[in-house]
């Protein structure tokens, strides 16, 4: 745009077409269906809770997510800066640098017997942040696929592929009822089906496969069946919304690497049983060893291995609001430390991450208040955007600076395309055998003597599999 009058009226038309640019961006933007059907943990509710949903569609439209992300999760710049200001932020960092010390031998340990799979790039930059990695291993599967054609992604890029895998590995899912891949028009009438069945449980879940990023807003609760005849228009619309659609990690600078490797992803949605009365702990696994979780309960924050809670504001940019205290302490979730299932939960993620052999994951892990067996595993996650607090340049040192690890025994299947031997395509018994197999078979032969309702199910998956005698967890 050329100005030839005053500099206040070049400012006034930047203006004018600024406000019309955003306009056309967001009355552009496709209906949102089934609003009321959006789970109330999903990323996009509590932001539009927090900010209201026009802005928050405003914001992405223009880019301000994506921009307010890269100067708020898990990066370096801004913890740098906060510590050398505050002094309540200096107290938080060095908590979480001290929290690293103590960890670290033990990580070291747990690297040294963990077999790596191949698949997964080695991250060696010791002074990258934690997004940093976590872009860098998006642009190595990016170029793994465009060069050898390897999609071993899928493990967690598909949803439906994701909790077929992790049922081959025995672990406690709530139960999917029904995978579609072939049309909304399919899921509609089966949906109108499973509603006339007196024998389904509700409320259901319905999820996207092939849309696993938060900013797709792509699960929906089924509240119950005169529910869902009732709203099985909208819920058509929203399905078809979603079927054309090819995932986009709008909210985040590694969207284009992501792209690249979600653009091929079958569509699909399926259906799955409720896990009541849930909360949430989006579990970081370095190495095979659990280091943070991410809780969302009555309150949300970070909790340490140790059992220290560090209370957060998600929709905050500096999310943490206090300095470690002990869970036990803290009337809102004071039962999960009552109850002991942090132990039970820190195994479940920890043989979950070793069946993927993966330097890095975050285990998601639904938890029942009054019932610490019941735990299950709702999804995982390649390219976790869950906040850290201080601990992300603390956790990137560990993910980065592990020296020693092992060899995963089934490499060369793996590197020959032998059939079966897709990372996603492995199992506890599958010829070809997954990474730290007897891990993984202790840790199961270890929930299976829960006693709880999984137990029978996991007996029966493993059959007479048993593991090698193994150092157990510190």
């Amino acid at each position: 745009m050329r100005c030839s009058s005053t500099t206040a009226k070049c400012a006034v038309l930047s203006l004018l077409l600024t406000l019309l640019l955003i306009y056309r961006q967001t009355t552009s933007l496709p209906p949102v269906y089934l609003l009321d059907g959006r789970p109330g943990g999903a990323a996009a509710a509590y932001l539009a809770a927090d900010i209201g949903e026009s802005a928050v569609r405003l914001a992405r439209a223009v880019g301000v997510t994506k921009l307010a992300n890269a100067a708020c999760q898990n990066g370096h710049a801004l913890p740098q800066l906060l510590r050398r200001v505050s002094s309540s932020r200096a107290q938080q960092w060095a908590a979480a640098r001290a929290y690293f010390w103590r960890q670290r031998p033990h990580v070291l340990r747990a690297a040294a017997e963990f077999e790596l799979h191949p698949y997964w790039p080695r991250a060696t930059n010791g002074t990258a942040s934690f997004e940093a990695l976590v872009g860098e291993r998006a642009a190595a599967m990016a170029a793994a696929l465009a060069a050898d054609g390897r999609d071993d992604f899928v493990v967690e890029k598909d949803k439906c592929l994701m909790y077929a895998y992790l049922r081959r590995h025995c672990l406690p899912l709530a139960p999917v009822l029904r995978t579609w891949r072939g049309s909304p028009a399919e899921v509609r009438a089966a949906l109108l089906g499973m509603a006339a069945d007196g024998g389904v449980a509700w409320p259901l879940y319905l999820k996207m496969c092939h849309l696993t990023q938060g900013p797709e807003d792509s699960v929906r609760q089924l509240r119950s069946a005169a529910w869902t005849a009732r709203h099985i228009d909208d819920v058509e619309a929203f399905v078809a919304s979603k079927w054309a659609r090819r995932a986009h990690d709008a909210d985040r600078f590694l969207a284009n690497a992501m792209d690249a490797i979600t653009s091929g992803l079958r569509a699909g949605a399926m259906a799955q049983a409720a896990f009541s009365s849930p909360a949430e702990l989006k579990v970081l696994v370095l190495w095979g060893r659990v280091y943070v979780a991410y809780v969302m309960a009555e309150l949300s924050g970070v909790l340490t291995r140790e059992g220290l809670f560090e209370r957060g504001c998600r929709a905050c940019c500096v999310q943490q609001q206090a300095l470690p205290t002990p869970l036990a302490a803290v009337p809102e979730l004071a039962w999960i430390a009552r109850e002991r299932q942090l132990p039970r939960a820190w195994l479940l993620a920890e043989t979950a991450a070793a069946a993927m052999g993966a330097d890095q994951v975050r285990i998601d892990i639904f938890l029942r208040k009054g019932a610490p067996a019941a735990l299950v595993v709702n999804e995982i996650s390649l390219h976790t955007g869950a906040p850290l607090h201080f601990h992300a340049e603390f956790a990137a040192l560990l993910w980065s600076q592990t020296g020693r690890y092992k060899r995963y025994p089934a490499e060369g299947a793996w590197r020959r395309k032998v059939a079966g031997a897709a990372l996603h395509q492995l199992g506890v018994g599958s010829a070809v055998p997954p990474p730290n197999l007897h891990a993984v078979l202790r840790g199961l032969h270890e929930m299976k003597a829960w006693g709880d309702n999984h137990s029978a199910r996991i007996a029966q998956c493993l059959g007479s599999k048993k593991p090698k005698p193994g150092r157990a967890a510190a």
